[in-house]
Order: structure tokens, then sequence, then C-alpha cells
């Protein structure tokens, strides 16, 4: 479905840098399709020395140049990417408790799972399973929990999470929120940074 496909990552600091290794790394998606930006010229120099990607300081460039756009910025800083509506880019903001979800092949959630409850993260699973059309692909982006006991950074974060509400997770817990709200999980991606892309499928 992504083969050839160019994919803008507006953006491009650790996290954004590690979707892409991730997705590169897992054959989803070759280096020569992706544009990457960033704030500053040391940053989008040194993502084409440690990626081989393409990069560019304007953000208008890089969405005139793909098809797909991944906004890889802080909500409250989405006005400052300069990023453009255009008959491809809609950017829509809402409620996912409330608002209905837009109907599409992928949706990515990155970072939101692990700011909830298990009940309130069934609901947001399954409001995007509403709006998911058939085999739609779902990519959960998240610091997985190990299952051994030692010292690491998502059980430091889950001490953090359980403060606000949130919680992190293990592979297995993932799978079954997943799984519950309608969707089959098909692997994970270790992108080794310390994030894991999780991949299901709408059933």
């Amino acid at each position: 479905m992504l083969a050839k496909t160019k994919i803008a990552v507006i953006g491009a600091g650790k996290l954004g840098e590690a979707l892409i290794a991730g997705m590169m790394d897992a054959g989803v998606v070759k280096k020569d399709q992706f544009i990457a930006t960033a704030a500053h010229r040391e940053r989008i120099d040194l993502l084409q020395k440690k990626l081989g990607i393409k990069t560019t300081l304007s953000n208008g460039e890089a969405v005139r140049k793909a098809r797909i756009v991944l906004l890889c910025v802080k909500p409250q800083v989405v006005e400052e990417a300069q990023v453009k509506p255009t008959d491809r880019l809609h950017i829509i903001s809402g409620d996912f408790f409330h608002d209905p979800l837009p109907e599409a092949d992928a949706y990515i959630l990155m970072e939101v799972i692990h700011d909830w409850d298990d009940d309130a993260s069934g609901k947001i699973l399954a409001a995007v399973r509403r709006a998911a059309r058939p085999n739609a692909k779902l990519l959960l982006i998240e610091a997985l929990l190990p299952n051994d006991p030692s010292p690491n950074w998502p059980t430091t974060l889950d001490i953090v999470m359980l403060t606000i509400g949130g919680r992190q997770r293990t592979l297995r817990e993932y799978s079954d929120l997943i799984r519950d709200s309608g969707f089959v999980t098909t692997r994970d991606v270790d992108t080794q940074s310390g994030i894991s892309i999780i991949e299901a499928i709408a059933v």
C-alpha cells in the first residue's frame, strides 16, 4: 500500500526520527520515500547523515512533494508548523470521545493510548474502528513495558503516567485492547529507540 508513496514527516525530532527508522527497519518504507523537516539546519543535516533521507527546512515544500503527511509536533504548536490544508491534507481538531473520526485506510496513534486507563483507551480504539475502512491499518506507537522486572525507562514512565490516570502496557496488554476494539495485531516493530510500533488490521 505504501510502495513508492512519498511521505512527509513534519517536525522530525527524536520521536519523528524513531518513527522513520522503525518503518525503514521493518521494510514498510524505503529511505527515498521520505522527506523530513526540522526547525534547524543542524537537525536536518543529522537526519541526512543518520538515515540517508531527503530533508528540508520548508514544511510547505515537504507537503507539496508528499502524498502522506505525518505531523510529529506537539498539539500546541501545530499552527506554528505552518502546514497549510490542501485538497489532500485536512487539519481537524476535535474530541475523539465524542466527535466522529474520518474514514481512512490507516490510523496512527503516537503516545495517545498510554495517556488513558483501559476503559478510556477502549473507547478511543473503538471510535477508530467505527471509522476505519475494511482491512484498514492501525499503528500504535508506544514505549512497551518489558516482561522482566529489571529497571527500565518504560517502567519509570509508567509511574509518571499513573499519576495522571494513564499507564504504560506490555505488548500483550496492548494486543488485548486492540482485539477487544475490533482489530487484530499483526506485528510489532522495535525501533531500538525505546519506542515500538504495533501494527494491527481492522477485522
